[in-house]
């Protein structure tokens, strides 16, 4: 068990899925309380089933997000079993499937926020990365003040060009990490500025950049 989540996301991670949910039916993708010790956690995943850490991927404010195989024999029941059992655990800050997103585009006048952030993450995040810092070129991680409405949200998105919710990952301290698409024709100086623009924000807590992940095999 690394302390942080690896920078790797498995190039067949897809290959299997099951018919029904259409996600692995085997992996999920777990986040921990930061401070946590690499033996608690090995401790809490080996408590559902968890066989080994097969990828992960950097996250703002979290020791990572942990791609985790578990022991389930392609049950879905199973794996949706042990997901619940890792949510109810404080020390655990959230436990999803690897889900394959599909999100179209919509107008700022039109963005629609969640309350909390959805507990997804884009399957083809990855698809298209900028040469130069290796980061997807149009998506920013966000993480707003507890207490902000919907409409606040997409309101303060909307003033950089956020165009989508395109996933997010759940966190007990606030409403989660969300994951924005914006509108910057894939230039990194638009993002950057974007980022910069967000940062500068009082109700904002942080906004940073999908750090790079290299799928192996890639």
């Amino acid at each position: 068990m690394p302390a942080t989540a690896p920078d790797s996301i498995p190039g067949d991670i897809l290959d299997n899925l099951d018919p029904e949910y259409r996600v692995p039916p085997n992996v999920l993708a777990v986040t921990f309380e930061p401070g946590l010790t690499r033996e608690r956690k090995t401790e809490i995943l080996v408590s559902v089933g968890g066989e080994a850490i097969i990828g992960g991927a950097p996250f703002p404010l979290l020791d990572g997000i942990y791609l985790v195989r578990v022991s389930t024999g392609d049950d879905m029941q199973v794996l949706l079993r042990a997901r619940d059992a890792l949510d109810a655990q404080e020390e655990v800050v959230s436990a999803g499937l690897f889900t394959q997103l599909s999100s179209s585009p919509v107008t700022q006048e039109t963005l629609r926020v969640p309350a909390a952030a959805p507990d997804t993450i884009p399957g083809d995040i990855l698809d298209n990365l900028d040469p130069e810092y290796g980061v997807p070129p149009d998506v920013l991680a966000v993480t707003f003040k507890s207490g902000l409405t919907r409409e606040r949200k997409a309101e303060i998105l909307a003033s950089v060009g956020g165009e989508a919710i395109i996933g997010g990952l759940l966190l007990r301290v606030s409403d989660g990490i969300y994951i924005v698409r914006v509108d910057t024709g894939d230039d990194m100086q638009v993002l950057l500025q974007a980022r910069d623009d967000l940062n500068a924000l009082e109700e904002v807590v942080a906004a940073g950049l999908l750090t790079q992940i290299s799928p192996s095999g890639r």
